[in-house]
């Protein structure tokens, strides 16, 4: 960094290991408690605005570990899991580092085929026309933001909305507290539904209904136990069906490049 100052070691390290490690004890609450995790949206930019930190070549440093990583709360799920199907911690973590490795290297020589075929961007993968830019933006806009740095009138982060939201966190969860109610259930719940796209909520909607429709006809029972299996019917399905879609569009891009 240019101009460097040693103050951003300990903002990094403060980030990356302390409030990881307490981060990955906060997951491990919630995925043991209520069966799924939270995240806390723009953290890292956060702690660089309070910390007073301009320079915007900080901001890139994510890339190079100014991440607050929870992986650990998955791997002790699998871990949990490997000991309920009879397999031993050791074999599971064997298993993952193969996996990895494996998959760091089919990642390259995919990456490699895809580019061969067209540049990314580009017309033959339209979602990254779209997406790309978008989210260059938004992380130009957060950026600009936090650092100051051309076009810092753009956007803004305003700190009077993050206090009436904590203090609105805070007083619901006081509540529902006194009322012997879970306040961290239903926090949850109001931050996923404020962060959920409206199409992402539609889809939740028709899944939940399609599932109260089938239970009463099935049963509760019958349901309960078969859930599993057709979701993961489903998802084989789609898969396949993703997947022989890409290999087919390929071959015609392949042998009728015009089309």
């Amino acid at each position: 960094l240019s101009g460097f100052n040693p103050y951003y070691i300990l903002i990094i390290i403060s980030v990356s290991v302390i409030w990881s490690f307490l981060f990955s004890h906060l997951q491990g609450r919630a995925v043991a408690e209520y069966g799924f995790g939270f995240d806390i949206p723009y953290f890292v930019p956060a702690v660089i605005y309070i910390s007073g930190a301009k320079d915007p070549k900080l901001w890139f440093t994510q890339t190079a570990g100014f991440t607050v990583y929870s992986g650990g709360v998955g791997l002790l799920q699998q871990l949990k899991v490997a000991t309920l199907c009879e397999t031993k911690p050791t074999s599971y973590i064997k298993a993952w580092f193969f996996t990895w490795f494996v998959g760091a290297i089919a990642s390259i020589i995919f990456l490699q085929i895809f580019w061969s075929i067209a540049p990314i961007p580009s017309s033959m993968y339209p979602a990254s026309l779209i997406n790309f830019p978008v989210q260059a933006a938004e992380q130009y806009l957060i950026l600009s933001a936090v650092t100051g740095v051309e076009g810092s009138n753009t956007i803004s982060l305003n700190a009077n909305n993050i206090l009436y939201g904590f203090i609105l966190g805070l007083s619901l969860s006081f509540i529902l507290a006194m009322l012997k109610i879970s306040p961290s259930l239903i926090g949850l719940g109001i931050l996923a539904g404020i962060r959920t796209w409206i199409s992402t909520s539609i889809a939740f909607a028709f899944s939940i209904i399609i599932a109260r429709i089938i239970r009463r006809k099935m049963g509760r029972k019958w349901w309960e136990d078969n859930r599993f299996v057709i979701t993961a019917g489903i998802y084989a399905g789609l898969g396949l069906a993703i997947g022989l879609s890409v290999i087919i569009l390929f071959l015609q891009k392949a042998i009728f490049p015009k089309y």
